[in-house]
């Protein structure tokens, strides 16, 4: 076969990051519909032993492809799934097609990544892809894109009716609470979340893997001050189905992330018919439509004002269930493929 593509994995090695997710699913839809036109390699860190590629396709990692594998394996397009990955195309003939999921350094000056490192990658690809309409509008504005194609393909949701249906009935926790789930860092901004907790009884449930110990402390102190620091659970990392689980159970999906490319798991939350609670910061407006509430501010009187008048009136309407699945079944991972086909055709030709 000669549509050789090659997808390079630099950061799927932690599988509790949307990057991973994104690989993963993208791929799965990828080996559903396209197996038979393309052949796919996944490029992997050396030290990656958690991803497996979807079958049939394979994966290699960098040192066995550097040394080896590419001098018979030859691909046409190199796909950098991550905008800062180091594993570039060895041929400088190569396609190479970029997508972009954030620019979310540009608001973090400690993540040490720069401009000047981006910039490198967008001028060596041939198109690239961003993942909403605030990452395509962000690019626009901080970067030199050079006249390329510039193409939004949204992410799509890891559920689906099976999937749903083969979750345990049992209950994963049997107080009232509200949930939510993330990489701890300070952008996901879980911080506002225990000002929710005031003038109630309910729970706060945060799930996630544990990057930033100093900004767990920092939400239990606040958590603390507010005295409401018996009501906060951290679970780190679940399975996918205790995700969901949890998901499921709460009163209330909470988001309220102050940067972001996308936001899987507003999506994930939607498709089992929950009602969110999101920031208005960046693209969250954008995935959370119409069928989610939105908090206006991040101000500690707002928040406990907010949890006292209308917190209580969202807990107790009646979720739009049928409407809110339907908006996240419009985010299709089967959707995203054919359009990167689309893509890696106009590449190929």
């Amino acid at each position: 076969m000669s549509n050789k593509i090659l997808i390079e994995g630099s950061l799927i090695g932690n599988p509790y990051t949307g990057v991973y997710h994104y690989a993963l699913q993208l791929g799965v839809s990828f080996s559903k519909i396209y197996k038979k036109k393309y052949d796919f390699l996944y490029l992997k860190r050396n030290n990656n032993n958690c991803f497996n590629a979807p079958k049939p396709f394979i994966q290699c990692k960098y040192t066995l492809y550097k040394y080896i594998v590419r001098h018979f394996w030859k691909p046409k397009i190199w796909h950098l799934i991550y905008h800062f990955s180091d594993m570039m195309p060895f041929d400088s003939k190569t396609k190479t097609l970029l997508t972009i999921h954030d620019l979310n350094f540009t608001y973090e000056p400690e993540s040490g990544q720069s401009f000047e490192e981006l910039q490198k990658r967008i001028d060596r690809a041939d198109e690239i892809v961003v993942i909403s309409n605030y990452v395509k509008n962000d690019v626009l504005k901080k970067c030199k894109i050079g006249g390329k194609t510039l193409s939004v393909i949204y992410n799509g949701c890891n559920l689906n009716e099976d999937l749903i249906n083969s979750l345990s009935h049992d209950r994963i926790f049997e107080k009232r609470f509200i949930y939510t789930i993330g990489v701890m860092t300070r952008h996901k901004n879980f911080h506002i979340l225990p000002y929710l907790l005031c003038n109630n009884d309910l729970f706060l449930i945060i799930s996630g893997y544990e990057r930033d110990l100093s900004y767990k402390k920092y939400i239990l102190d606040k958590a603390i001050e507010l005295g409401v620091s018996e009501r906060v659970i951290f679970t780190g990392t679940v399975s996918e189905e205790d995700k969901f689980k949890y998901m499921r159970d709460c009163e209330l999906f909470c988001f309220p992330s102050t940067t972001e490319g996308f936001g899987l798991p507003i999506i994930e939350a939607m498709r089992l018919g929950k009602k969110t609670l999101l920031s208005r910061h960046t693209v969250l407006p954008e995935i959370g439509g119409k069928y989610a509430y939105y908090l206006d501010s991040d101000d500690p009187e707002y928040l406990i004002d907010f949890s006292k008048s209308c917190l209580p009136q969202i807990l107790e309407e009646k979720a739009d269930r049928d409407n809110i699945i339907s908006w996240a079944k419009k985010f299709s991972w089967d959707d995203a493929a054919r359009k990167y086909a689309e893509i890696y055709n106009r590449l190929l030709n």
